[in-house]
């Protein structure tokens, strides 16, 4: 089959076969465990590449589609900053610390990939990288973290939260 082919011409480049599956689609049982979350819920691949979101997702952050990348969604869009509430603190630092935490521990293979995503972020947005770059240490992933998204009337705002989530 075409996947197949697929999977077998990555794994001949070097590729793990952890970053192929990441690469390859979404299975049945990933989209139906992540519909089955009630709040939002993002699959993520290895450059944090949106690959599925859930309903609630989709109603909270609409313009976060599959085929958008998380990170760069969060660093640079301007509505970003409005719907992200503390987006500095709570968005921003350590979204840019996990992005220096991945590069650090990538294969070799994949830092191309992730030198790309950092460059956007710095021509995007040359103030944020410039105060917070090195702010904040090592950070690997926010799983089973709650931060607070700003809903409607910036004063009303309910907790949500993102987890990198195994291809």
């Amino acid at each position: 089959s075409a996947e197949d082919r697929f999977v077998l011409y990555r794994l001949a480049l070097g590729w793990t076969a952890e970053s192929v599956r990441a690469l390859s689609g979404v299975s049945e049982a990933n989209k139906t465990a992540t519909d089955s979350f009630a709040v939002p819920a993002l699959l993520l691949d290895h450059i944090y590449t949106v690959r599925y979101r859930n309903g609630a997702m989709a109603e909270l952050i609409p313009e976060l589609t599959p085929g958008a990348n998380w990170m760069t969604w969060i660093l640079t869009a301007p509505l970003a900053r409005e719907r992200l509430a503390a987006w500095e603190r709570d968005w921003a630092t350590p979204t840019l610390a996990q992005l220096r935490t991945a590069y650090a521990l990538a294969e070799p293979h994949l830092k191309p990939e992730l030198e790309v995503l950092s460059d956007v972020v710095r021509l995007a947005s040359p103030d944020l990288t410039d105060r917070l770059w090195y702010q904040a240490a090592y950070y690997l992933t926010p799983a089973g973290e709650r931060r607070r998204v700003n809903v409607g009337d910036p004063v009303d705002s309910r907790c949500g939260g993102h987890s990198l989530l195994p291809p």
